[in-house]
């Protein structure tokens, strides 16, 4: 359960690193597709606040509620390299600094931080489509695995797909995503993920979306089937100009029911993040 319980930030971390964005403005009308920008630093600054409400229950055991409340914060550094002589760009992510701090003893004592992931630096190339995860170094084995398993459909699906036509301010398009995310040791899960962005306005070069997420899920953990729901809602800002998003934030409320060797489990998560990137070219990170 410990690997399990630290998903929401390892998730977190990588959905920090979205990938750049372009924009081309006709009168009211504004056209975005999405594109990964050689020769580029993102420097990323995170937040998080998550309330976790685990209930567990079975075997005669009295309800076993419990409580943890944590805070996230720290920055992660996204290296796209120019094209190497295989054809590549080469991708390294690493963390800055992180600190993870609990209020209760499920897995880590009030005040202290979880480094785990801290250490992690991932290692990769862009293909002309995706990021392909190469290796994880600067963690265990066991860590290493998980963190190229669940990162590398994370990175599949990463790319906003917006529509091909101009947008209006008011109008909306949704983005539908599939995530298949093996769990180390514990089983597969698979989430469906369905974002709307709203486009609200366009100030300075700036765009700015209200979106809206749903999602819907299953965790088969020993031939046990757990269903994963969530509903979500934040903003974003798209630098037209300098083509990325340059800020996000969601309210995220999810709920999974899973049973495990005959023990109900009932955790209802809500998340807070907000995200903050700046883009640099390397001569001048």
């Amino acid at each position: 359960m410990r690997l399990y319980y630290k998903l929401p930030f390892l998730l977190f971390f990588l959905y920090s690193c979205k990938t750049t964005n372009k924009a081309s403005e006709d009168v009211t009308r504004y056209l975005f597709q999405t594109e990964i920008t050689p020769n580029t630093i993102f420097k990323t600054s995170i937040e998080q606040n998550m309330e976790m409400n685990m209930t567990m229950s079975g075997h005669g055991m009295p309800t076993y509620p419990t409580v943890v409340k944590t805070k996230t914060t720290g920055g992660t550094t996204l290296i796209i390299g120019n094209k190497n002589q295989l054809g590549y760009n080469p991708v390294s992510i690493t963390y800055d600094s992180l600190n993870v701090v609990a209020e209760n003893e499920l897995p880590v004592s009030s005040g202290q931080s979880t480094p785990d992931f801290s250490k992690a630096k991932l290692h990769g190339h862009y293909d002309g489509k995706t990021i392909r995860v190469d290796s994880v170094t600067g963690v265990n084995d066991q860590l290493s695995n998980m963190i190229q398993q669940l990162s590398q459909p994370i990175f599949d699906d990463m790319i906003i797909n917006f529509p091909s036509n101009p947008m209006y301010i008011g109008e909306s398009f949704t983005d539908f995503k599939t995530l298949d995310l093996p769990l180390q040791g514990l089983g597969i899960g698979v989430m469906d993920m369905k974002m709307t962005y709203t486009l609200v306005k366009v100030v300075n070069q700036k765009a700015t979306f209200n979106n809206t997420l749903v999602i819907n899920g299953s965790i088969n953990i020993n031939g046990e089937e757990s269903l994963i729901v969530g509903e979500g809602s934040g903003y974003s800002i798209l630098d037209i100009t300098e083509k990325y998003i340059s800020f996000s934030n969601l309210t995220l409320t999810q709920t999974t029911n899973m049973k495990m060797q005959g023990v109900n489990i009932r955790q209802e998560i809500v998340i807070h993040s907000k995200n903050k990137v700046a883009k640099c070219r390397p001569d001048k990170s």
